[in-house]
């Protein structure tokens, strides 16, 4: 049997007797199964170090249940030790909602899904008994879940995670390169003129994102396509905004946005090491991407095709990929970081999709679309900047 999970209870002193009640539901449960190996301060003997032992519990937890009132979201301990902590190891953090308060806006839980069914107050159940049995079962199926993946071998994708780490970023050196495409390529669009741009620094997502990290952050999954190891889709530019906000909130500091579309074009161009391949890593479409010859008219799960030069994926073909800019024709003078136009009707999509011909998959191909518009053929990758 897999080891049991550590597991760390942050709550206020309020509402102890719900930890009290949690505990109870736990020993008798997940932790007789060998399920969890749970920790709470109240095994802490008089005259030791209080603070230094939940810092070394802290430090070894691999599941964090929070239980959620106005009392534990107002505590300063909770927000700049506990939870630091908790954010700091990457652990799968589980909100339990034991009284009403407005946990919905908080910066860490307001993307999380939570316990007990809807986030429900434990405090609103007529039979307490009846809330923790629904609690204990859902980190029952959960611990399983996360003993199950740990125990599979790892995916193509390398991505198959219980719950997302930090994203897969690849830094990318800056330079100066000829954005667009020259007139003597097939097809080319009217609207790829070439010019030269610099850019600065900057790291991007190794993989689309996924559907297992949107959910994650978001609580929800509005693919067409499920799955998730595949891409996430029929995600607007607004929608792309809102999850930048919570993964932000989550991992503060990173910087987590959108590339601009000259950083989308430099990347898949392989940056300083490009070999000058029409698609994002070979002039053979079939090696690195997925389209409509190839896909069975479906997003495929990431990181199956190829890298391109700088080890990214997917870059051509599986999904239209959201961009920062407004859309608008290349300046014709040298340009150094662009953000595009300051305004505009629709905003960049590059990189081509499942249902597109090879045409559309070039590194140098150009569409759009307006904010606010979904399809099961658009998602996104992030970038950021140095910090």
């Amino acid at each position: 049997m897999p080891q049991p999970l550590k597991t760390f209870i942050i709550y206020s002193r309020q509402d102890d007797s719900y930890k009290n009640d949690l505990l109870k539901h736990l020993t008798g449960t997940l932790v007789e199964t060998g399920h969890l190996e749970v920790w709470q301060d109240g095994e802490i003997l008089p005259g030791e170090d209080w603070k230094g032992k939940i810092d070394k519990q802290l430090e070894t937890a691999d599941l964090f249940l929070v239980l959620l009132s106005i009392d534990s979201l107002n505590s300063d301990f909770i927000k700049n030790t506990e939870l630091k902590k908790a954010l700091e190891r990457k652990g799968r953090i589980v909100p339990i909602l034991v009284r009403s308060c407005s946990w919905q806006i908080h910066p860490v839980f307001k993307g999380l899904q939570g316990l007990p069914k809807n986030m429900k107050p434990v405090s609103s159940f007529s039979e307490r008994d009846e809330a923790w049995t629904e609690v204990v079962g859902h980190l029952h199926e959960l611990v399983e879940t996360i003993w199950a993946e740990s125990e599979s071998p790892p995916s193509n994708s390398a991505i198959s995670l219980v719950r997302p780490d930090l994203p897969d970023m690849i830094l990318v050196k800056g330079g100066t390169f000829i954005m667009g495409s020259p007139k003597t390529e097939a097809d080319r669009g009217a609207d790829e003129t070439q010019n030269e741009v610099t850019l600065s620094d900057f790291a991007i997502g190794k993989y689309p994102v996924t559907q297992q990290l949107w959910q994650e952050i978001m609580g929800n999954n509005p693919s067409h396509f499920k799955g998730l190891d595949l891409p996430v889709e029929m995600v607007s530019w607004d929608d792309v905004q809102d999850f930048l906000q919570k993964l932000n909130a989550r991992y503060p500091g990173l910087g987590y946005r959108l590339p601009t579309e000259a950083e989308w074009e430099y990347a898949a161009r392989g940056g300083s090491q490009s070999k000058g391949f029409i698609y994002a890593g070979s002039n053979k479409l079939d090696e690195v991407g997925w389209c409509a010859a190839n896909s069975g008219f479906k997003t495929q799960p990431v990181g199956q095709k190829k890298p391109n030069e700088l080890g990214l994926h997917d870059m051509s073909g599986n999904v239209w990929e959201w961009c920062a800019d407004w859309y608008g024709p290349y300046p014709s003078d040298p340009q150094t970081n662009p953000q595009g136009p300051e305004s505009g009707t629709n905003r960049v999509l590059r990189g081509g999709s499942w249902d597109f011909n090879p045409l559309h998959c070039r590194v140098a191909c150009r569409s759009d679309w307006r904010p606010g518009g979904r399809l099961l053929i658009v998602g996104f990758r992030l970038a950021s900047s140095p910090q």
